[in-house]
């Protein structure tokens, strides 16, 4: 990747502002319009492993300069302050993903000391899997800074004062998209019982919820806010134990004396989290009266980097383990039917998921898969650039560990799988091929195992469109109910 910049006319070649890396993300203006700084890292990390901050004069009169680069840190969402004098980004040297800044002129290229600007446990960024990430909004004048937080899952508006480091929440929600012109912020919230919506705040206003204005709002598919419910925070211990974390959602009435029928709904990435938003899918089985647990396996974000990197060298092994024992954990200390179990997850997740059928076979009835990984070596070969080196980190490299990739991953382990498997899969999918699905499903088919593929003409790794994902629900919720509901 290289970042260069263009005339917006484009009567003229791009000028290179960089050497080359790996990933360039998010570039930015600053005031004056004379200099661009954006995120860079090289692989085999992700931009949540370590990454810099660089800046560098459009006109190229002077060569890039480092304006942040720690060790073991990773950064990301650089922005100029209105002021142009420095630059506002997320960091975790402090150990979670909070606010900082670093002094810097962009005419000498002299760097000041970078620093906290607010200093927390919560994090005050998601997992960077993209560009365009907007967790935070500088005002217009550059005296405040309004900025998403996250704890335990949950989600808050909050407002910096920079003159004085005041923090106060503002609003609660899960917030992106961030924006701030004038009086005027824009942002998306949501929420478990909030369908996602376009709102905006007064800044002006001396109580800014109260000034909320709700602009657009997404289909509630047509649950009343009245039969929604808000996730539990429960911690449990790992079998090693580490303490560990996860949500509960719990239907609004629990008829059968035995508890709830159970669905452990494993986060992709693994690099990611579940976070308390609207997630259709949770809200359409918790109206057929499923609890539907959501871990936060080590690996998981929202918990700052060393729990974040507590995966590295493990994932299929302590991902696994960590699910398993949240499991347990609701079985005994909420009201949950033993009997009545199933995994279900996603991309990572549905790796997760499968091997918890696996190795905890005990624990399942059943398991959902939709366009998991089953061979981490066809995922190295195969996979889309971005996560080319991403298997590296969490358990080895191709060059020194196939061995490790090939029994780690679930298609080796299909003849301990015995739970009925549904898998789901996009057939234009790059970043996980549907072969990988075709090969599991032939492979449990011959051990004697019960399995259904389903290919999607036109998806890829994330379904989009209605007629899928009806399509989606439709079959997993008939899965469940032959092999899980009506078992018992």
């Amino acid at each position: 990747a290289i970042a260069v910049v263009n005339r917006a006319d484009l009567n003229a070649w791009p000028v290179r502002l960089s050497t080359e890396v790996d990933f360039v993300f998010d570039p930015s203006w600053s005031p004056d319009g004379e200099a661009v700084v954006w995120h860079e890292w090289d692989n085999p990390d992700m931009p949540w492993d370590q990454g810099r901050i660089v800046f560098r004069r459009a006109d190229t009169s002077t060569p890039p300069v480092v304006a942040y680069d720690m060790p073991d840190t990773s950064v990301g969402q650089p922005r100029w302050h209105p002021d142009g004098q420095r630059i506002v980004f997320i960091c975790d040297h402090g150990g979670s993903w909070n606010l900082w800044q670093v002094p810097v002129d962009h005419k000498t290229g002299e760097v000041g000391t970078a620093g906290p600007l607010c200093q927390d446990d919560s994090e005050h960024s998601f997992a960077q899997w993209g560009t365009g990430q907007r967790s935070f909004a500088v005002s217009t004048d550059g005296s405040q800074i309004l900025f998403s937080r996250l704890d335990a899952g949950f989600g808050r508006l909050s407002l910096l004062r920079l003159e004085t480091g005041e923090v106060e929440d503002v609003d609660k929600g899960v917030f992106a998209a961030l924006h701030w012109q004038g009086d005027v912020l824009t942002a998306m919230r949501s929420g478990a019982r909030t369908p996602t919506q376009i709102v905006t705040y007064n800044t002006a206003s001396s109580s800014l919820r109260s000034e909320r204005r709700t602009r657009v709002v997404g289909p509630s598919l047509g649950y009343d806010e009245a039969t929604l419910v808000e996730p539990t925070a429960i911690e449990f211990r790992g079998d090693d134990g580490m303490l560990l974390h996860g949500r509960l959602y719990e239907p609004k009435e629990i008829d059968n004396p035995a508890g709830a029928p159970l669905l452990c709904w494993v986060h992709g990435g693994p690099t990611d989290q579940s976070t308390v938003s609207w997630n259709s899918r949770f809200t359409f089985f918790l109206s057929r009266g499923w609890s539907i647990f959501v871990p936060d396996h080590r690996g998981s974000t929202g918990w700052g980097r060393e729990y974040r990197q507590a995966l590295n060298g493990t994932w299929g092994v302590a991902d696994v383990d960590d699910c398993a024992a949240g499991v347990r954990h609701c079985i005994e200390h909420h009201r949950v039917d033993a009997r009545r179990i199933a995994a279900i997850g996603g991309s990572a997740g549905g790796f997760t998921a499968l091997l918890l059928l696996a190795r905890h076979s005990v624990l399942f009835a059943a398991g959902v898969a939709v366009y998991p990984v089953s061979d981490l070596v066809s995922l190295v070969e195969n996979t889309w650039r971005f996560e080319k080196h991403y298997t590296d980190t969490l358990v080895g490299p191709l060059l020194t560990d196939r061995q490790t990739l090939i029994e780690r991953s679930p298609l080796s382990q299909v003849g301990r799988i015995n739970a009925p498997l549904l898998v789901l899969h996009g057939i234009d999918d790059n970043v996980v091929g549907v072969q990988q699905s075709r090969d599991l499903v032939a492979a449990l088919v011959r051990a004697g195992g019960v399995a259904e593929l389903v290919e999607y003409e036109g998806e890829g790794h994330g379904f989009s469109r209605v007629t899928t994902l009806a399509d989606e629900l439709g079959r997993t919720e008939a899965h469940l109910k032959r092999h899980v509901l009506d078992r018992f």
